[in-house]
């Protein structure tokens, strides 16, 4: 029987998209479409499944810790481990990885906001229900997943970015998937030589959360250093603040003293 629309959403700077499907007997055409301004979708994992399969084996869960899989696709652009991952699963049908954004014979790495793109899935046999999945390639560890939606003519979903909380959200040229021929000829990653690292060695919140989008960090300030020095207790000079909080320089030490100094310094303010 035929099946059909699919589509899958985001917000802002940081990934939207819509899809539309074409229903056949046994397949269905797939439409993603990126909305986003600025931000590119990468290559999309696919796959058609029972429901079940994605019930025993998420793709992700908010709370939870990222899979490998997921992390390999949020912060590399990668959606290689994810096919491996489910492929051969009980309960699947079809697992396929999308990589062909270009028109003719012009080659499109990405997805760009405003681009679209139609693929063709098998719906017979297990092919209950679609699964999509791919990284946001300018963001440290964002994705855009549609899991397990019913495949039936006119269906449309639009889905919120996730944040696979495996990565800082530094946002800098060297810590993203976007490699440095991928950022605009304006861009300052595209003369930067740093922009082919993607250093993802700074943690994240170590739990799947809504992604909140991009946060500009200035180079002429110290946002982005205090993120990266993590201060604690141990960075402080204990005795000049033991001093300050004595009648005298041999006094006894107050821990108080060195408490407040230490959360006034990282920050912290008790009224916000």
């Amino acid at each position: 029987s035929g099946k059909a629309n699919k589509s899958g959403k985001a917000g802002g700077d940081y990934g939207d998209g819509w899809g539309g499907a074409e229903c056949h007997d046994g397949y269905a055409y797939v439409t993603v479409t990126n909305l986003s301004f600025r931000q590119s979708f990468s290559e999309i994992f696919a796959m058609t499944a029972t429901y079940d399969v994605t019930w025993r084996k998420p793709v992700f869960e908010f709370g939870e810790k990222a899979s490998d899989a997921l992390a390999s696709l949020a912060e590399e652009a990668d959606a290689s481990e994810m096919a491996l991952y489910y492929n051969g699963l009980q309960g699947v049908e079809q697992v396929k990885v999308f990589r062909d954004f270009g028109l003719g014979s012009f080659d499109e790495k990405f997805l760009r906001g405003g681009g679209a793109t139609t693929f063709r899935v098998n719906t017979q046999g297990y092919g209950h229900r679609l699964t999509l999945a791919m990284g946001l390639p300018f963001t440290n560890d964002g994705a855009v997943i549609l899991e397990a939606a019913r495949i039936y003519d006119g269906a449309e979903y639009w889905i919120s970015p996730i944040d696979a909380g495996t990565e800082g959200n530094i946002q800098t040229c060297w810590s993203v998937a976007a490699m440095q021929e991928d950022f605009p000829p304006q861009a300052e990653c595209a003369d930067d030589e740093l922009s082919d690292t993607n250093d993802n060695s700074i943690p994240g919140e170590a739990f799947v959360s809504m992604h909140r989008g991009i946060q500009d960090l200035e180079r002429n300030n110290d946002e982005l250093g205090d993120l990266l020095l993590f201060p604690t207790c141990e960075d402080l000079d204990l005795e000049t603040s033991n001093r300050r909080s004595s009648s005298s320089n041999d006094g006894p030490t107050n821990p108080t003293a060195r408490y407040a100094e230490y959360f006034f310094q990282v920050g912290y303010d008790d009224e916000v």
